[in-house]
């Protein structure tokens, strides 16, 4: 390991140490989230990425379009992505809701909650078939650099942290007009020990490819180890929900978390559907009428 890294592993884990390691509240016993997955079935073992074991997108039936898009934009890449069929928070009863948030008050939109059970259902199904690195996407991110520099970037991070968990593919969210979102508030829970502010908004720039992170929005082009993934399973089978995914996430107790410093699959900008925020309806086509 090189000097430089070296001295940064040391600052991370004192970073760890005395702010994440202590964050999260988690239960004794398994919650209502692992019985509410979903069934996913994977066709496409090699996913066209040198280290990438599988690559996993998040689609709702309603959605058809999207993923025929996404699927056009992984053939012209040489990619091979397995479809998963998101859960519709919008169909989950208002006593399954209730199950899932426990004894916390209502928090979360529906669609929040599928977008989370969701996600959870592709950690569980790559730790069943034993993947040790997954990448996962939404069915609404563009590609704007080569994806075929992600494994350079790997080998880069396993060098300065061998034991990250995340590592995000752009450098932050992005509104409809193109400018950058950045987290910089938090929304823990009511009986969750609060982090001072700065140590999740905090950045540090490591080399030109990579940095750390401490929280962002926007969880639709992530990559997580098999240690990410037993992090992420273990805390979110033993929590009620209170927050969204792309918040709640970053609570997770000594998660560490990096990003890219420049956009290599981000946010698709054009899609103006949120299928999270708003109730699903399907997108009607009105035939063409012959004059």
């Amino acid at each position: 390991m090189q000097l430089k890294n070296l001295y940064f592993y040391l600052f991370l884990m004192v970073i760890l140490l005395f702010s994440k390691g202590c964050s999260g509240h988690k239960l004794p016993y398994k919650t209502a989230s692992i019985k509410h997955l979903t069934p996913i079935e994977i066709s496409k073992q090699k996913s066209g990425l040198e280290l990438v074991d599988c690559i996993y997108v998040i689609n709702l039936d309603e959605r058809p379009e999207k993923w025929k898009r996404m699927n056009a934009l992984f053939t012209e890449r040489g990619l091979k992505a397995n479809r998963v069929s998101a859960i519709n928070g919008w169909n989950l009863s208002t006593a399954v809701q209730k199950e899932l948030t426990g004894h916390y008050p209502m928090h979360l939109l529906p669609g929040e909650i599928g977008c989370l059970l969701s996600h959870l259902s592709v950690i569980k199904n790559a730790l069943d078939n034993d993947f040790d690195l997954i990448w996962i996407m939404e069915d609404d991110v563009d590609f704007h650099e080569d994806v075929q520099q992600i494994p350079q970037l790997l080998k880069e991070l396993f060098e300065i942290d061998p034991d990250w968990d995340t590592f995000y593919t752009d450098i932050d969210t992005k509104n409809h007009t193109g400018n950058y979102v950045p987290s910089l508030d938090v929304d823990f829970r009511p009986d969750q020990q609060n982090l001072p502010l700065q140590s999740l908004t905090d950045r540090f720039v490591i080399n030109k490819n990579i940095m750390k992170i401490g929280q962002r929005f926007g969880n639709y082009s992530y990559l997580v180890t098999r240690k990410g993934m037993k992090k992420i399973w273990d805390y979110f089978s033993h929590v009620y929900l209170w927050s969204a995914y792309d918040i709640d996430l970053h609570y997770i107790p000594s998660i560490r978390e990096y990003s890219t410093t420049r956009e290599i699959v981000s946010i698709w900008i054009d899609s103006h559907i949120s299928d999270t925020s708003i109730p699903i309806l399907p997108i009607i086509i009105k035939p063409t009428v012959e004059r």
